[in-house]
């Protein structure tokens, strides 16, 4: 299948020739309407439900785009239960458990938001992935997490209750957006509008070391592979195009919400003082010289085996069987 994966036992380095500086040209957008949306201040601080709920089919295609069909990057083998933390929509549960039928994914997210679709091997709970878990000790031979930052309100707790409930062996995958924004041309003045924003973001700690937490909770064999998410169609690769120009779009949309959803203190500010904030950080995401992005990690750390040891294994991608 397309959505094959590595036997990933170091880190893979980023091409960055295929983020040349040479940037490719960007149709024109309908700059009034978005202004018009994105004035609408007080109808834009929603829910960070509404986040997690909008396009994720678009969102996970972005992520598979940029990650060339790979699903993930743990050297898994035979799973047996898999869980898929603040699975969403499930896109990603379905996907898996496609990928591998004669594992068992559940995927749980406190939401209801998952339809009637499912497979023999796919379901779906509604459960709050911050509160305690119910899981018997070592169900799971893989536990995966996507993109729940601003969700989760203590990792190492959540990484505690996942390693609680791996069997030996078993691995624990984690992939997140970084909402820090850096440049592959020009370095970022300090007095920049993104400088401003990423000054926000770690003051509201709205940053994690997902290795740190892992290690923490006794997981071994910790591995780590950053990508270059672009905002902006600025990269040289058609794919990388599509994946900027998509990221781009999202950010636009949605930047009150996420400042919103990491209770940024930008926020703090009054109303006329944040929309000019806002007006300004879309409009920086148009500076030629800057060619933004954001980082995209996979963290991903393997339970012991019986007796202290880790193993690395030889992943496959599919459950050919």
């Amino acid at each position: 299948m397309s959505h094959a994966s590595p036997p990933a036992s170091h880190p893979q380095t980023v091409r960055t020739d295929d983020y040349d500086s040479a940037v490719g040209s960007e149709d024109g957008s309908s700059t009034t309407s978005m202004d018009d949306a994105r004035d609408a201040f007080d109808d834009a601080i929603e829910s960070a439900a509404h986040l997690q709920n909008e396009d994720p089919d678009m969102k996970h295609h972005m992520l598979q785009t940029l990650n060339e069909g790979k699903l993930y990057h743990a050297p898994v083998v035979a799973p047996g239960e898999v869980l898929d933390v603040g699975t969403g929509k499930g896109i990603w549960a379905r996907e898996f458990a496609d990928c591998f039928p004669s594992a068992v994914v559940t995927g749980v997210d406190k939401l209801p938001i998952q339809g009637s679709w499912a497979t023999a091997n796919c379901r779906f709970e509604v459960d709050d992935v911050c509160k305690e878990w119910t899981y018997r000790k070592g169900r799971f031979g893989f536990i995966h997490i996507r993109c729940l930052l601003g969700y989760i309100d203590d990792w190492n707790t959540l990484a505690q209750q996942a390693y609680r409930c791996m069997e030996p062996g078993g691995w624990i995958e984690h992939a997140e957006i970084s909402a820090e924004i850096a440049s592959q041309g020009a370095p970022i003045p300090p007095d920049h509008i993104f400088a401003r924003w990423n000054h926000s973001v770690r003051q509201a700690g709205a940053t994690l070391s997902s290795a740190a937490w892992m290690e923490q909770a006794g997981f071994v064999v910790v591995k780590t592979k950053t990508l270059r998410l672009p905002i902006g169609p600025w990269p040289r690769e058609q794919r990388l195009k599509e994946v900027g120009a998509y990221h781009k779009k999202t950010w636009q949309d949605g930047i009150h919400r996420l400042a919103s959803q990491l209770r940024l203190n930008v926020l703090s500010m009054g109303e006329k003082e944040v929309k000019a904030f806002m007006r300004e950080m879309v409009k920086a995401f148009d500076d030629r010289t800057l060619l933004p992005y954001c980082e995209y990690s996979h963290t991903w750390a393997q339970k012991p085996l019986e007796g202290g040891a880790g193993d690395k294994g030889k992943g496959r991608a599919c459950d050919d069987s």
